[in-house]
């Protein structure tokens, strides 16, 4: 996955019109290899889901895309409070898991 989008990449550098270069600017702010597990991510989460639409699909992968940008964004301009913040996501994840007897 992550080489076909490396290809997308490729093309759109090259001048050549072709379907799905919109995407591309938006490709090109996250790192090839993260697109990749959010799109499979999001692709394995809408299976379980029944039907659904492939507009759907993708608007979710444009989401996921667009949280990780701003995830990295907020990192990079405030790394104290990015920190601060995950060490609070964590606890609390522990502290709502279910242990199994």
């Amino acid at each position: 996955m992550a080489e076909a989008i490396q290809a997308l990449l490729d093309v759109a550098a090259s001048g050549r019109p072709g379907r799905g270069l919109v995407a591309v600017k938006y490709l090109k702010r996250v790192d090839r290899h993260i697109a990749a597990f959010l799109a499979i991510r999001r692709i394995i989460d809408s299976i379980g889901s029944g039907r659904v639409l492939l507009q759907t699909v993708a608007a979710s992968i444009g989401r996921s895309l667009e949280d990780e940008e701003r995830f990295t964004e907020f990192q990079k301009q405030h790394p104290g409070m990015f920190k601060r913040v995950l060490d609070d996501l964590k606890r609390r994840r522990k502290s709502t898991r279910i242990t199994r007897a």
